[in-house]
């Protein structure tokens, strides 16, 4: 159960960033909100990662930013970053 918080915890305080960012930024337009598409490895030791998971971090982020295509609506960002702004009050 802690393992499920952990990394719920940490999918809310990456969008508390971006929403934080908005505010910070009012004029400018955030289009696309790329995220991991799969879990990233992760160790029990902060940054005691070895070179293949790395790499499957990097592959990962890589084909992440190639699936987001530029046809994508940035309605479908204004409605996120809506949801968890509401979600903030």
């Amino acid at each position: 159960m802690l393992w499920r918080y952990l990394h719920v915890a940490r999918y809310y305080n990456n969008m508390d960033g971006l929403l934080r960012a908005r505010f910070a930024y009012p004029n400018i337009e955030f289009r696309h909100v790329i995220a991991p598409s799969s879990d990233l490895p992760d160790s029990i030791w902060p940054l005691n990662l070895d070179q293949s998971q790395i790499d499957q971090m990097v592959t990962l982020g890589e084909q992440d930013g190639k699936s987001s295509t530029p046809e994508a609506s940035s309605n479908a960002t204004e409605d996120v970053l809506h949801f968890y702004g509401l979600k903030k009050k």
